[in-house]
């Protein structure tokens, strides 16, 4: 059985059998030797049995020029069972002694398929088979959802570095290992477009661990094909578990990974290794970004605690590259949009008093006289989320055809009715629009009531607002005069539903709730 592996012409190269062993240095146009980047370089058929050497020599070679460990460092190896964490388990064992590393292999049970325990138990006696020292770990995932307001996928992710992060303080060990390869290098990249971040963050060799920061994760296979990994566990005798997970189209990434990718590729049989190149040049425009970033931008941003002060006449003078950069940089949370960071820079440079731009997990941006406030304001974990709710004194400056995301739920404000279920509200032209929570002495005006007022505490009573929630209800105001409640539905004010008046537009609300699990 042969594999053939394609040119990918990353710089000229040499491949010479001598004595069973392959020469695997690439020469460089300025006649330097420099290590090989992946298997792939080479046009040539070989022999299924060569892959193992290719693939550890190719390791050493990306170790020792990417300087991805020290000689006697400790490493902690996420291996879930499946064909590339095995796969790299089984490759860094055979190399423990002559790169003189310490491996712990680390897997983790999510708790979320019934399956997951006899695979987590098949790493450990994977770890009893090489002599490696193993910790197996579990958590309630589904719970840390409900908790933290995360989707399932973003709970799992963190449940895991965190036990991965825990084994590494554990044992003494300041680096963790996965085994993200170059398909998986491909996905983020397509991920990242088709979700429109607005920044293209590949995957990098190193780079500081999810949720503790003062440990490395080091991804040694990035350059390396899902195909030869696969191919390397059928040499070894490897048989890896099978997550069924990884079979559900619902979930994006496993849409990309068999209906997008097969698609690319039959335009470039090479896309993942393309994919992976454009990451590479993206990178290195970002690391020289970065590096002008934390010299002229970061000394004027103050801290405290967990809040950013930003001076806003300095904001508005920064190229909006150096913009952008500062909340991606600033916030480092996953699910910042395009959108997200866009609507954040229109506040910072044109919102007035008060305004507020609203980012995922409770961050926002807010303006405060010469300041932008970046800031987390989350509700209490004991509130429900299936219907809106604002944490207690927010208030919130509004601009119509702009759309505001809570974390559970989201507000739309449009010009023009762009679906069936949307809310029209009259109100007059340029008049300012407010959300906020409930003031003392706060009235509403009903419909069915001929305009008269009541106070909104008594509207909740009447409403059997339970108490525990009144401080939390959302009320949309125009010219400060409460326009609608946002209870059970919309509740609109007698006061502007009629459009007789002079110089009078339609707005349209529309809300959103998004439901967890």
């Amino acid at each position: 059985m042969y594999l053939l592996f394609p040119n990918q012409s990353l710089c000229l190269g040499r491949i010479s059998q001598k004595n069973n062993r392959m020469d695997l240095t690439h020469t460089a146009p300025n006649g330097m030797n420099s290590p090989c980047r992946s298997v792939e370089d080479y046009n040539i058929a070989m022999p299924i049995k060569e892959i193992t050497h290719l693939l550890q020599q190719n390791l050493i070679a990306l170790i020792r020029h990417q300087h991805l460990f020290s000689p006697h460092e400790k490493l902690v190896v996420g291996v879930s069972g499946g064909t590339d964490s095995l796969a790299l388990a089984h490759i860094l064992t055979n190399l423990r002694q002559r790169l003189q590393l310490e491996i712990h292999i680390a897997t983790f049970n999510h708790g979320l398929r019934p399956e997951a325990h006899a695979e987590t138990q098949f790493v450990a006696k994977i770890a009893q088979q090489f002599n490696i020292p193993y910790t197996v770990g579990q958590g309630d995932v589904w719970a840390v959802q409900s908790a933290r307001k995360l989707t399932l996928e973003e709970a799992a992710r963190q449940t895991r570095y965190e036990f991965l992060a825990q084994v590494a303080h554990d044992i003494g060990a300041k680096t963790i290992v996965t085994a993200h390869h170059q398909d998986d290098q491909a996905e983020t990249i397509l991920f990242q477009l088709v979700r429109g971040t607005g920044d293209v963050l590949g995957m990098r060799w190193i780079s500081p661990c999810p949720y503790a920061p003062d440990l490395r994760l080091v991804r040694p296979l990035l350059t390396t094909s899902r195909q030869h990994l696969e191919a390397y566990c059928i040499e070894n005798g490897l048989t890896p578990v099978h997550d069924p997970s990884n079979d559900d189209m619902t979930i994006t990434r496993n849409a990309i990974r068999h209906d997008i990718m097969p698609l690319l590729a039959k335009i470039n049989p090479q896309v993942a290794s393309a994919l992976g190149r454009f990451a590479q040049i993206h990178a290195d425009a970002q690391d020289a970004l970065h590096q002008q970033f934390v010299n002229t931008i970061l000394p004027h941003i103050k801290q405290e605690n967990s809040t950013f002060y930003i001076p806003r006449a300095l904001f508005r003078t920064w190229h909006v590259a150096y913009q952008r950069h500062l909340f991606t940089h600033l916030l480092n949370i996953p699910n910042i949009t395009y959108d997200h960071i866009t609507h954040a820079i229109h506040i910072g440079m044109t919102g007035a008093q008060g305004a507020i731009a609203q980012f995922p997990q409770g961050w926002q941006l807010r303006v405060m006289y010469d300041q932008l406030v970046l800031e987390q304001v989350t509700l209490s974990s004991s509130l429900p989320t299936h219907i809106p709710l604002l944490p207690s004194d927010s208030d919130i400056n509004i601009q119509i055809d702009e759309q505001y995301d809570f974390g559970h739920w989201r507000l739309s404000i449009r010009s023009h009715a762009d679906e069936p279920t949307v809310i029209p509200l009259m109100i007059p032209h340029r008049a300012s629009i407010t959300l906020r929570t409930r003031q003392p002495k706060d009235k509403f005006a009903p419909l069915g009531m001929n305009g008269k007022h009541q106070t909104i505490k008594n509207w909740m009573i009447n409403h059997k607002i339970p108490q525990a929630l009144r401080a939390h209800i959302p009320l949309l105001l125009v010219d400060d005069t409460i326009a609608c409640i946002f209870w059970d539905g919309v509740h609109l004010s007698d006061m502007f539903r009629d459009s007789t008046y002079p110089n009078i537009q339609s707005i349209f609300i529309s809300i959103l709730s998004k439901k967890t699990g």
